[in-house]
């Protein structure tokens, strides 16, 4: 169903392929920003860059599709930790 981070991330492709579908969100209205809209194909391997305020979705398009999504932890202020505190807040 996609969704959307305050922050940049990278989601590892590690096998199979993906369609992905992305645009820019705006946090006030939580609606698509015209002219922001990006769709890709990726196969694997790949690391695809997701900046924040995007909304993004992936379609697996192959069997046995595998990735995953890394990220800097934060504190519940937002800010670059090295222990995670347990909170999700800052992630949604």
């Amino acid at each position: 169903h996609g969704h959307c981070h305050k922050y940049d991330h990278i989601t590892f492709l590690y096998s199979g392929a993906v369609h992905v579908v992305a645009f820019r969100v705006d946090m006030t209205s939580q609606k698509e920003v015209e002219g922001t809209r990006v769709e890709r194909h990726y196969q694997a391997p790949a690391a695809i860059r997701v900046k924040k305020e995007m909304w993004h979705q992936f379609t697996a398009l192959e069997d046995n599709t595998g990735a995953t999504c890394v990220y800097a932890l934060r504190d519940y202020a937002g800010e670059v930790v090295q222990e995670w505190d347990g909170n999700m807040e800052p992630y949604t």
